[in-house]
C-alpha cells in the first residue's frame, strides 16, 4: 500500500508526536517538529498509517505503529485524547502545529505568544482534562 506524502500531511514521529510534511525529496520527506526543528525522514523508515489514528496522519516513522496497535481502542483513544491535552500545553495547537490549527485555536490561555506560564498552562490542562473525563460542563 502507498501513501501520497505532501506538503501539509503529517507523520506520527517514533516518540508519537506529530511531523509536518513541509518538503518531498527523492529520497527522503522533509519535515517539522512541533519544536520549529527541521529533519529528513528517509521514505524506507516510514509505514503507511492504516486507519489507526483515525485518519489523523498520513504515515508512520519507525516502529510505533507496532507499539499502538497492539492497544486496545478504547485506550487508544484516551491517549490520544490525552496527546492533544500535552500538544495544546507545549504548542497551543491540539495537533501540534499552526499549520494544522482547529478553528480558534490556539485558545487562551495557551497561545505561545502570550507569553503564559507553563505551570498556568498546566493548571488550565489539566482543569480540561478534568472536564473531559468527567463529562460536565458545570463551571469552575
Amino acid at each position: 500500500m502507498r501513501v501520497a506524502l505532501h506538503d501539509g500531511a503529517t507523520i506520527q514521529g517514533e516518540d508519537g508526536r506529530p511531523l509536518l510534511v513541509v518538503g518531498v525529496r527523492p529520497l527522503s520527506v522533509r519535515v517539522e517538529t512541533i519544536h520549529g526543528e527541521v529533519l529528513d525522514i528517509r521514505f524506507e523508515d516510514l509505514e503507511v498509517a492504516v486507519g489507526m489514528l483515525d485518519g489523523r496522519v498520513d504515515a508512520v516513522a519507525g516502529p510505533f505503529r507496532h507499539k499502538f496497535e497492539s492497544v486496545r481502542e478504547a485506550a487508544r483513544q484516551l491517549a490520544l485524547d490525552r496527546e492533544e491535552i500535552v500538544l495544546t500545553v507545549e504548542t497551543g495547537f491540539a495537533r501540534g502545529h499552526r499549520a494544522l490549527a482547529r478553528e480558534g485555536e490556539p485558545f487562551w490561555p495557551f497561545d505561545p505568544a502570550d507569553g503564559i506560564s507553563l505551570a498556568r498552562k498546566l493548571s488550565a490542562g489539566r482543569a480540561a482534562g478534568s472536564r473531559g473525563r468527567s463529562g460536565s460542563s458545570g463551571s469552575s
